[in-house]
């Protein structure tokens, strides 16, 4: 089953609703050549995230959101990158027990030619994370099992840093309307998952058009809305809120989310 979405909740944590939504649309303005103007862009995040609230559902792939897959197939040769990429992880030093033994027995049974791993580089966000892999033959194929530091959310360190509070991770991922890895789990402040050749990031490319853009964008706004429909009175809170909002708020916060962040980007600079 393939399953497409939000697939981080690495630092999730509660917090107003509206955060996921002017950030989904200052992302879009600050992307460099953008198909789709910011008016366009947020009108097509409020109508998929209204739609989303009120049919939450995951997006699977060969079910429901079937115009997706051909996006989210590998291209020719992505799949023999990623097992080229696996081969020259190296063994960590020092070696973490703990991790081992837990990567080691989400393994098949029968599993042979087991080697630990540290992951240096891959995937920009997590970038300084001790990360581990487990690597093994099953049946004639190879397996790949990971282990990813789980760091707590900003916004609890922000508003609350005298308090240790238990992270959102699990609750979001495996929320009322999320299709969730049964291989996922958290242990010792450690995310264990299942890594494949078939898991990607949906590129577009420069030759889509605006219709696609704003399909997709669609898309993005229904799924972040079934994340936050798993509850039930937040969902009804957040309907009421959305009534109140006046024509052209995201819009307008989305603007001055762009503004801040380009700031601050000089600023960081120099």
């Amino acid at each position: 089953m393939g399953v497409w979405g939000v697939n981080d909740f690495d630092e999730a944590a509660e917090m107003p609703y509206v955060l996921d939504l002017v950030r989904l649309a200052t992302s879009i303005q600050l992307a460099p050549r953008s198909a789709v103007d910011d008016e366009d862009a947020a009108s097509t995040l409020l109508k998929g995230y209204h739609e989303g609230l009120k049919y939450p559902r995951p997006a699977l792939l060969f079910e429901n959101r079937t115009w997706l897959r051909p996006y989210a197939e590998p291209d020719d040769g992505e799949a023999e990158e990623f097992w080229d990429d696996i081969e020259k992880y190296r063994k960590p030093r020092p070696r973490p027990r703990e991790v081992e033994k837990v990567l080691e027995a989400s393994l098949p049974k029968d599993a042979t030619d087991i080697r630990l791993c540290q992951i240096f580089k891959k995937g920009g966000g997590s970038l300084g994370r001790p990360r581990y892999a487990v690597i093994a033959k099953w049946r004639e194929g190879l397996v790949v099992r990971e282990a990813k530091a789980l760091v707590p959310s900003a916004w609890t360190w922000a508003h609350d840093a005298t308090t240790s509070k238990k992270s959102n991770f699990l609750k979001s991922a495996n929320g009322r309307y999320r299709s969730p890895d049964p291989f996922l789990t958290v242990h010792k402040k450690f995310i264990f998952r299942r890594i494949s050749a078939d898991s990607k990031k949906i590129e577009l490319g420069k030759s889509a058009g605006k219709k696609l853009h704003l399909k997709l964008l669609h898309a993005m706004a229904f799924d972040v809305a079934s994340i936050h429909a798993a509850s039930p009175a937040g969902r009804q809170a957040i309907e009421a809120d959305l009534r109140k909002r006046p024509r052209g708020w995201l819009q307008a916060a989305a603007t001055v989310a762009n503004g801040k962040v380009r700031r601050d980007y000089r600023q960081w600079r120099g």
